[in-house]
């Protein structure tokens, strides 16, 4: 699926639908199997519970998703029918059409999530040694450091940061770690 304003439908359009909470996935398939194309933003990250630590895969924006169709085509009001929809985000009463800059947006979030940008589980995994890492939890939170080794296994990497005028090698969870820009 792209997104983008079809060229030969010129009255095809993206549209923002607002869902109950946690219910994204729910309602995206419902809109689904009603034939339209939609869009749900997701991100993958480590959850954590007692010893327990799994990957979860949850919306990127909480409570949104875009589905994309032509009014003169297809009706809108099948998808407030949808369980786990609230509604569309209106205007005068009709879905409010997202503008072509919005579009251009929801398409470079769809194309980051594509090439990995919102798995936080691997965002390590996709670094190299002697790369620079910002820690962004834990008690050098804020520091700036090179990555030295990974082990993928124990989602745990080696960090060399250098703080009181010396440089020490320092062990860390890798969502505790992200890459510099």
């Amino acid at each position: 699926m792209c997104i983008e304003f079809e060229a030969e439908r010129p009255s095809f359009g993206w549209y923002v639908v607002y869902t109950h909470a946690k219910a994204e996935a729910r309602a995206d398939q419902g809109i689904k199997g009603l034939g339209y194309s939609t869009y749900l933003p997701m991100e993958k990250r480590w959850i954590r519970h007692a010893r327990y630590k799994r990957a979860e895969e949850r919306p990127l924006l909480a409570r949104y998703l875009f589905v994309g169709f032509d009014p003169a085509e297809k009706p809108w009001s099948p998808i407030r029918n949808v369980h786990g929809v609230c509604d569309l985000v209106l205007q005068d009463g009709a879905p409010k059409r997202m503008g072509p800059r919005d579009v251009a947006m929801v398409a470079a979030l769809k194309a980051s999530q594509m090439v990995g940008a919102f798995d936080h589980t691997r965002a390590v995994e996709r670094m190299c040694a002697g790369d620079s890492v910002q820690v962004v939890a834990g008690p050098f939170a804020g520091f700036i450091g090179e990555l030295q080794s990974a082990n993928t296994a124990q989602a745990r990497a080696e960090v060399l940061v250098s703080f009181l005028g010396k440089d020490h090698s320092v062990e860390m969870n890798f969502e505790q770690l992200r890459p510099v820009q």
